[in-house]
């Protein structure tokens, strides 16, 4: 059983992708279903009912590895047994969480994706797929392709990151009921599985903003 804060509870592919840091040695975790692209059901995921939150405190039945996709050692597999609640981390607390040591570029570039051959060339011991920042300002925008979709765009380390996709479904909640979410935010930053773009003969890693945790907020 692993007991983690979790840090993001985003879409995929209409189920949900977890992931958070252990409270122990403060490492990022994605649990993983055996389900081919690793999505986890709403009966696994339940704890009391209900969604898992993010900065809730939760124990998780986790094998010691799990698929990496070729971009996210992050990843474990889940054991069988049921989720449980241990408690929330207070919001004040998400600073002591964020990731100090990952360097002037958000994975590896400075755009919205990351070649999957880039992991080829990368030391598999130096991966990473999952972030947590602090940014001073975000500005949430719809998708002008998919009117359902929101938008972020944010400086982090003083260079602009535009147009990351949100899949957090409170953070989508709270912008379609005209909600102001545009900062000071911590972000949980996902990298995504490889995806080929249409007509693109290379498969991308995509930069998804897969938590929105305003500061302000109250717990």
């Amino acid at each position: 059983m692993a007991r983690l804060v979790c840090l993001a509870n985003s879409h995929k592919l209409g189920q949900r992708c977890i992931a958070g840091k252990l409270t122990d040695t403060g490492r990022w975790v994605r649990p993983v279903s055996a389900l081919e692209h690793g999505e986890i059901a709403w009966h696994v995921r339940a704890v009391d009912g209900r969604d898992p939150r993010v900065l809730d405190i939760l124990d998780i039945p986790l094998q010691a590895s799990g698929p990496d996709y070729g971009c996210q050692p992050e990843n474990r597999l889940l054991a069988p047994g049921r989720w449980r609640m241990a408690g929330r981390l207070p919001r004040s607390d998400v600073i002591k969480y964020v990731d100090a040591d990952g360097g002037p570029k958000l994975f590896y570039n400075y755009v919205d994706s990351v070649p999957l051959t880039l992991f080829r060339r990368v030391p598999a011991a130096a991966w990473r797929s999952l972030q947590l920042i602090l940014c001073d300002y975000v500005h949430f925008h719809p998708d002008p392709r998919r009117t359902a979709d929101w938008r972020a765009t944010f400086r982090y380390r003083e260079i602009q990151y535009s147009n990351l996709k949100v899949t957090d479904p409170a953070a989508e909640a709270r912008l379609n009921r005209r909600e102001r979410l545009d900062g000071p935010c911590a972000l949980t930053i996902s990298l995504g599985m490889p995806f080929r773009p249409a007509g693109s003969a290379r498969s991308r890693c995509y930069k998804l903003v897969a938590a929105v945790m305003r500061l302000d907020d109250a717990d």
